[in-house]
């Protein structure tokens, strides 16, 4: 999942928030770096990624795409099911997206993060992005922003040609999948209070 969907399955818990946000940017193990409660997020972002990588309605999300990009299929789907998130915000939240977008932000100003982190969320702030992902071009934008910061020549600037192609299908596949994620969730905070 990407960062909107990680927020989503921390909020309104401010450990979970960071500790998810962190998750994208802390690799290798654990040990004691970080303190219990954001050692926990990291803990349950990976829990999440295990999730939905291993989940059979993202897989079958990941062959739905041309041959051609399904070595990024993961990378597709995730942001992918972001935008399908936002676009139905109501449904999912309470809140307002703009309301939480600047919950999440004032609580990761409130803890300390990573300096890379720490860019990544000051820009994201100030460009708005998660309200972003309401729309369409949130889509081929993340998806050539990535791309280009692959090593290796890959197709992800054309990528967003797939989600047009398939966007009822990709949809149905996220509000299947979606629920099941949120159960995981509260289950896997259950066991790791």
């Amino acid at each position: 999942m990407n960062h909107l969907a990680h927020f989503v399955t921390g909020f309104p818990d401010a450990g979970l928030i960071t500790g998810g946000f962190l998750g994208d940017f802390v690799k290798g193990p654990l040990g004691e770096r970080f303190p219990r409660h954001i050692d926990r997020g990291i803990r349950l972002h990976r829990a999440v990624d295990a999730f939905s990588d291993s989940h059979q309605t993202t897989r079958t999300s990941v062959q739905r795409f041309d041959p051609v990009y399904r070595r990024y299929g993961g990378i597709m789907v995730d942001i992918i099911y972001d935008h399908f998130l936002a676009r139905s915000w109501d449904k999912w939240q309470a809140e307002p997206l703009d309301v939480f977008a600047t919950k999440v932000f004032v609580i990761m100003e409130t803890h300390q993060l990573t300096d890379q982190a720490q860019r990544v969320a000051n820009r994201m702030n100030a460009a708005a992005s998660l309200q972003s992902y309401r729309e369409e071009a949130f889509i081929p934008r993340s998806l050539t922003s990535i791309g280009q910061r692959l090593k290796r020549s890959n197709p992800l600037e054309e990528a967003h040609r797939e989600y047009q192609r398939l966007e009822h299908e990709l949809q149905a596949d996220f509000e299947q999948f979606f629920p099941q994620l949120m159960e995981f969730v509260a289950e896997w905070q259950a066991q790791n209070a």
